[in-house]
């Protein structure tokens, strides 16, 4: 079943000066990320509950070039450009999910196994169906997360569910 907003992607240069900057200016606490070694591409996670802002960054355009959302987010960035890249639908189906969009006529690619490997060396897992046009003007993306690990077990989510980010608003227009 298609279970709602996954993660916004958001193309940046340096995901580490994109996450100090959202820290410093909205108040939300970055939280992971790490790099997709097979995609060129690396990241830095701002979670809210189970969905999260994905500040994604090139290290290998070669990679990236070919990979989905990777390719998206260079071709931004070859642009001089950063901000929005794409979204995921969270799935807990898959498969049945995209039979289903299939039967309508949806243009969504055979699903790919991915992952990510976390600065502490463990690697997170998902599997991705890309549309036949991804991008800011395209479709979003479908995923489903193996809930595993420190990452994705129910500990860590139990965890996230209970954090409330504290929003800094000393020196705001209207700011109590």
């Amino acid at each position: 079943m298609l279970l709602g907003i996954d993660h916004i992607v958001i193309a940046v240069r340096d995901p580490d000066r994109a996450a100090e900057l959202i820290t410093a200016e909205v108040g939300l606490e970055a939280g992971g990320g790490g790099r997709h070694p097979r995609s060129g591409t690396f990241n830095r996670l701002i979670w809210l509950g189970d969905a999260y802002l994905e500040l994604m960054g090139v290290s290998d355009p070669d990679l990236a070039r070919g990979q989905g959302v990777g390719a998206v987010t260079l071709q931004l960035l070859e642009h001089g450009r950063e901000g929005f890249a794409s979204f995921a639908i969270a799935s807990d189906a898959l498969a049945a999910d995209l039979q289903t969009l299939r039967s309508h006529g949806a243009p969504y690619r055979d699903a790919r196994p991915g992952e990510r490997e976390r600065p502490d060396g463990e690697v997170v897992r998902w599997a991705t169906s890309l549309p036949d046009h991804a991008g800011p003007d395209g479709l979003p993306f479908l995923i489903e997360h193996r809930y595993e690990g420190s990452e994705w077990g129910a500990d860590a989510r139990a965890d996230r569910a209970e954090v409330v980010h504290p929003f800094r608003r000393q020196g705001r227009p209207g700011a109590s």
